[in-house]
């Protein structure tokens, strides 16, 4: 029983693997290429990301009350079967309004899995083992977004961007049918539940507002970095090749592995969550900090990376999804961690958008060349003023978390 768990494990990781690659991936290493194939906006390409946000932040409050009303199994293999779909015609778009078709049906498919994923685990295994085993699902899901940044840029060097992602779309529909066999047992309703007055409760919790203030700050600055400008920002500001820009997220990404795993054995065993949320809101701060001052004085790759590296560092903190399982009642934590989810990821849609409208405003600045559009040094320092705020904003939250009480191990 204890293999098939964990075979279950690895199976339904293997999917989260491929929301994760998507989530990177598009628009985040081939900006200029999508933007040049469509004769597109710096928004509009910028939207791409945005869609697949607002459509996962915006679930994952009723993703949370399917998982507990319905059961994790039914509502991970629908999402993994939206997933496989959306990446498989996501190639074959013509238009700019045939991918955005496309990356809802991605974004509405990766909605319905993370939580699906952690009530799964909050259900079969124990209350204190859930934070490491989490931890190390998500550092491996993860590792698809490490595959969406360096290896997917040079895949796309050698067969296309639209091959690259086809092929990802057959091995996440084989994923899904695999796990559908193991868990076809397990296909039975969660409890019964009173999904609106769950909610309602959820809300009037005040304790869960300051995680979700930090959490959604520190992690709206990582994934615009991440799977939006960050890239783009390297070539078009610092001068760095494709690859060499590439190779920049793909240690962000590492970083933010590691950082999940911190958090996860750490988290258990100090048991402690409020510093790890201040030191992951302090070294956000810094990076953006790091940023600016690059930008104004030096322009040193060296100091960009170790800037990239502390924000990833800071976004990778697990702890801020395990502390508002921890402040709310264990039958209500799918919805729970549904809340902070949706308000996590809209705020990164947001900043994204924001970030992508910045850069058009100062599109008759910018250089066109037959590869890309090369935006002014004015647009990158805008919105890293702006990520500035945010950053002041996360650290404000993180010190007004308060600490919940845990029972002895």
């Amino acid at each position: 029983m204890k293999k098939r768990k964990l075979l279950v494990l690895v199976s339904i990781t293997g999917i989260y693997f491929f929301s994760m690659f998507h989530r990177i991936a598009v628009p985040g290493t081939i900006f200029d290429e999508l933007q040049v194939t469509f004769e597109a906006s710096a928004v509009a390409i910028a939207t791409l990301g945005s869609i697949y946000l607002y459509i996962y932040g915006g679930m994952q409050i009723f993703t949370g009350m399917l998982a507990d009303k319905l059961g994790s199994s039914k509502v991970l293999i629908g999402g993994g079967i939206f997933l496989a779909g959306g990446s498989i015609f996501f190639p074959f778009s013509n238009t700019i309004g045939q991918l955005y078709i496309t990356r809802a049906l991605v974004g509405l498919g990766a909605s319905l899995i993370y939580l699906s994923m952690l009530k799964h685990i909050s259900t079969y295994f124990s209350t204190e083992n859930f934070p490491f085993l989490l931890s190390c699902s998500i550092a491996a899901g993860y590792s698809g977004g490490l595959a969406a940044t360096y290896p997917f840029e040079r895949a796309t060097i050698h067969i296309g961007w639209q091959n690259s992602i086809l092929i990802t779309g057959f091995f996440c529909l084989f994923l899904v049918a695999l796990s559908a066999y193991l868990l076809k047992d397990n296909f039975s309703s969660g409890k019964t539940v009173k999904s609106f007055a769950v909610l309602k409760n959820i809300l009037k919790n005040k304790f869960i507002y300051p995680v979700i203030i930090s959490g959604s700050g520190n992690f709206s600055i990582y994934f615009v970095l991440q799977a939006t400008i960050g890239k783009k920002m390297l070539e078009d500001f610092a001068g760095l090749s494709s690859a060499h820009a590439a190779s920049f997220t793909f240690a962000m990404m590492a970083t933010a592995m590691v950082s999940v795993l911190v958090h996860g054995y750490f988290g258990k065993k100090s048991r402690k969550r409020k510093l790890f949320s201040i030191i992951a809101a302090l070294l956000t701060l810094s990076g953006v900090i790091m940023i600016i001052i690059n930008m104004l004085f030096f322009n040193n790759a060296v100091i960009f990376l170790i800037a990239y590296l502390l924000c990833a560092y800071g976004g990778g903190n697990i702890l801020n999804p395990t502390l508002i399982k921890e402040l709310n009642p264990e039958e209500n934590a799918g919805t729970a961690v549904g809340i902070y989810n949706g308000a996590m990821y809209s705020s990164v849609a947001i900043v994204g958008n924001l970030a992508g409208m910045i850069m058009d405003l100062y599109s008759e600045s910018a250089t066109i060349t037959p590869e890309a559009i090369i935006y002014p040094a004015n647009a990158y320092t805008t919105i890293f003023a702006g990520c500035l705020l945010i950053a002041i904003i996360s650290l404000l939250g993180a010190m007004k978390i308060r600490e919940p009480a845990l029972g002895r191990e």
